[in-house]
């Protein structure tokens, strides 16, 4: 909200030393137009989720705006986001060491494949600093990945876990958080992300009124903008 608030000022043009001029020609005090403000501003998102709540995106809406709009929904560059577990095996590990490390591995996937929490799985088993992180590593295109791993994750759609991959560095336990294909997606998979534009385009202007009008209204502060 305080933020918001900021945001709102900056948008008018308005600076800090002009608001409060202005501020005080009107009788008001700086700290008290803020805080004033913030609760108003509470209200407004209370008003915004209720008026959220109200509005009915019907299943043809969300169909007619994927049809008009694919570009936005089209995947020009492959990309993988990824995590990891990565037991690591030393260059001069002895077999023992190694068959250690790959048993740990395995058991690390199979949990992984039952379901539990990649990420807890990340920081009790990787030995990569991405653990901290629940082996998040980010994303990639696929030409940026270690040639092992690609082959292994080529074909997994999102969610799916690799089987054990072996590399210069170790085992590794590879999670495909999202894997993007070139070509439209499906709109099962952005429908959601279509009703809440379309339930934001038809709050927002309700919502810019009221800000606009009654906050500046009741704060006597029309003057300032």
């Amino acid at each position: 909200v305080d933020k918001y608030v900021e945001d709102v000022e900056a948008d008018r043009h308005i600076t800090d030393q002009q608001l409060r001029q202005s501020l005080m020609q009107n009788g008001v005090s700086y700290d008290d137009f803020r805080k004033q403000a913030k609760v108003e501003l509470e209200k407004a998102m209370m008003l915004n989720e209720e008026l959220r709540q109200k509005v009915t995106i019907s299943p043809e809406q969300i169909q007619a705006y994927y049809d008009a709009h694919q570009d936005q929904y089209t995947v020009k560059q492959e990309k993988y986001r990824l995590a990891q577990i990565l037991v690591a095996v030393a260059p001069t590990a002895s077999p023992a060491e190694v068959a250690a490390a790959k048993a740990k591995a395995d058991e690390a996937r199979k949990k992984a494949a039952a379901g539990e929490d990649f990420g807890d799985l990340a920081k009790r088993y990787s030995d990569d600093e991405s653990k901290a992180q629940g082996g998040e590593l980010g994303v990639f295109n696929p030409e940026d990945i270690m040639d092992e791993i690609l082959a292994a994750i080529r074909n997994l759609q999102s969610g799916q876990i690799s089987d054990v991959v072996r590399s210069k560095n170790g085992f590794h336990v590879i999670k495909v958080e999202q894997h993007q294909v070139p070509g439209v997606k499906q709109i099962a998979l952005v429908k959601e992300d279509i009703r809440n534009k379309l339930v934001d385009d038809q709050t927002k202007g309700s919502l810019q009124n009221w800000v606009e009008t009654e906050l500046i209204k009741q704060h006597d502060v029309e003057t300032l903008y």
